[in-house]
């Protein structure tokens, strides 16, 4: 099962994965087969905040991907494989979040890794991937997009992993302004790149001309 769920602002990229994390570790946890101890799911994301938001580690955190190192897979020495192949040898999917910000280099690493770890040539170690993000939204650091290859060298002639194993799921209703149908369609557009002259004539219209008494009293209560 390799799956990417999609979509624009407000359609439940947050609250429907957490769901399917909830739903899996109860039916995982269900089988007699299972310890509830072990740690069948695993969540992740491509940078720090994304894993504090989804009480997940980052992707280098979880899988000793080595940081401002490049690309160029390395293997774990036999201490640092013997560690995380006892904490995940029962692992069986892994949630990333965030996955506009995982980049194809970054991505082929993964591949390599979990192949490591669970000890297997099948593209990421046999294991389920769910990936969750906004491709409109920030793409990778020092890293072409998860659907581009590298130009450089070999990497130009590989077969992009993205494209070959991963199906796309997009989550079209609008939860979060569901009671204003117009304005998510023009953050939709927004989104697209395809906003009109009258989309910012509206947005203008809901600019507020705050004072800078109650200016100071909002940025009080959110700090």
């Amino acid at each position: 099962m390799r799956l990417f769920l999609s979509g624009g602002a407000g359609v439940g990229k947050s609250t429907g994965p957490n769901a399917l994390y909830e739903a899996l570790i109860r039916y995982l946890n269900s089988q007699p087969q299972n310890d509830p101890d072990d740690v069948s799911v695993v969540k992740v994301a491509s940078s720090g905040k994304a894993a504090f938001n989804i009480r997940g580690n980052t992707l280098h955190s979880a899988f000793k991907i080595p940081a401002n190192r490049g690309f160029n897979y390395c293997t774990l020495d036999r201490d640092r494989f013997n560690t995380i192949r006892s904490q995940l040898q029962r692992m069986q999917v892994i949630f990333i979040d965030e996955i506009s910000m995982v980049g194809s280099a970054m991505f082929n690493f993964l591949d390599l890794r979990l192949q490591q770890i669970v000890g297997t040539k099948e593209p990421f170690g046999g294991l389920s991937i769910i990936t969750v993000g906004d491709l409109f939204q920030l793409k990778p650091v020092f890293d072409n997009w998860i659907f581009e290859n590298s130009k450089d060298g070999y990497a130009a002639l590989a077969t992009n992993l993205w494209q070959k194993y991963f199906q796309m799921f997009e989550l079209s209703e609008v939860m979060r302004q569901r009671e204003d149908k117009e304005f998510a369609e023009i953050l939709n557009r927004i989104r697209e790149g395809n906003h009109t002259e009258a989309d910012i004539k509206i947005l203008k219209e809901r600019i507020l001309n705050i004072s800078s008494q109650h200016s100071t009293f909002l940025i009080i209560q959110y700090l």
